[in-house]
């Protein structure tokens, strides 16, 4: 064993530090199995256990590395022949040079992953912020951009509802998009936030530029996990208005419900059930309740790292649309792409979401080393 911890010289800090903390995983790991042997083991740690494994089977491959690394290091020692001795030579190369790709595999492993960037579906919500019709013209934009790229992707879309603008009979004051499909939410989270748009707008007759904004918000699926309370759900039922002739205004089939600890209301009216209209109203509060548990998950992570992202709070201007210029700047990463048209296609925006991403790892990859050299 020392002399396997002597090999350590031969690598480089980084690879030292990763193997060190694979080393205390695989003491978790079996103590776990020894655990499981015994019958002792619950839910939590037979879960923590499959987790474990993909970093327990780098841990074995880089421990063989080092192994060889011993071995070849005794028979040089024992005195071997000069082709011997460059054979062995070759060998300890050729591992070392595995150390590293192991290495490599195991950060991408060990850095800390968003706990539902695997949910497969979302509802996205669209809303125009300041600037009045061009907001919703532009919020209504934005709804149909998500809608391409979720066609480029392969991911199955559909509106739920979408609300026009009165004012213009266009547009779009709250539209609502369902998305189901591999890595949906994990992509689309980039999404949230608010968007800025500078164009003149159809309303404007005097060709002067404006500046308007709308904004994304981007709702995973309820995890089984999460359940809200009944206790804390107000549930009111009143009269429906808007289009629908007289049973719209002769039944009381539009529900409200209120989760009372934060005062969040969902009213919905869509259905002449009053049930169905209960049932959706309760489905759309516990999303933006599923959504909050997020929010405030990802800042504990941030409080407990060293580095801040920004991140995808709606209240974040994420992206510019500059149509006279075809410019297309995210201020998250500071890229700049210039075709309107194939934006709002979708066309461009994987490479806006891919950089993001990759912003995302750099920082977490940073923490993790970060955290690696304070065990030290």
């Amino acid at each position: 064993m020392i002399k396997i911890v002597r090999s350590f010289a031969i690598m480089n800090k980084r690879t030292d530090l990763v193997y060190k903390r694979l080393l205390k995983l695989n003491q978790e790991f079996r103590k776990l199995q020894d655990e499981a042997i015994q019958g002792v083991l619950n839910e939590q740690k037979r879960s923590r256990i499959n987790s474990l494994e993909p970093q327990i089977h780098i841990y074995e491959k880089m421990f063989d590395c080092f192994t060889n690394i011993q071995t070849c290091e005794e028979l040089i020692g024992s005195g071997v022949n000069q082709t011997e001795q460059s054979e062995l030579l070759e060998e300890i190369k050729d591992s070392t040079n595995n150390l590293e790709i192991f290495s490599e595999e195991a950060v991408t492993l060990l850095v800390e992953k968003d706990e539902y960037d695997d949910i497969n579906q979302v509802t996205v919500e669209f809303r125009p912020g300041v600037g009045g019709s061009e907001g919703s013209l532009f919020a209504e934009d934005l709804l149909n951009m998500i809608q391409n790229y979720c066609h480029i992707r392969g991911w199955d879309n559909r509106v739920l509802s979408i609300q026009k603008d009165q004012a213009i009979g266009k547009g779009c004051k709250l539209g609502v998009l369902s998305v189901q499909g591999d890595g949906v939410y994990q992509r689309l989270k980039c999404e949230s936030g608010v968007h800025k748009v500078i164009r003149v707008p159809e309303t404007e007759s005097k060709g002067r530029l404006h500046s308007s904004t709308a904004s994304i918000v981007v709702l995973p699926k309820v995890d089984e996990r999460f359940q809200m309370n009944d206790k804390d759900i107000k549930i009111e039922f009143m009269k429906a208005s808007g289009p629908g002739g007289q049973h719209v205004n002769k039944t009381e089939s539009a529900c409200r419900v209120t989760h009372v600890p934060t005062g969040i209301q969902v009213q919905n009216m869509e259905d002449r059930s009053q049930e169905r209209n209960k049932q959706r109203a309760l489905q759309i509060l516990q999303d933006k309740l599923f959504a909050i548990h997020i929010a405030e998950k990802q800042e504990q992570l941030v409080s407990r790292r060293k580095s801040q992202v920004q991140g995808s709070d709606r209240s974040d201007k994420i992206r510019t649309y500059n149509f006279p210029q075809e410019r297309i700047t995210d201020h998250r990463t500071g890229k700049t792409l210039f075709g309107i048209e194939k934006m709002l296609q979708g066309e461009l925006l994987d490479d806006f979401i891919d950089l993001y991403l990759q912003k995302i790892h750099s920082t977490k990859l940073e923490d993790l080393m970060d955290d690696l050299q304070n065990e030290v």
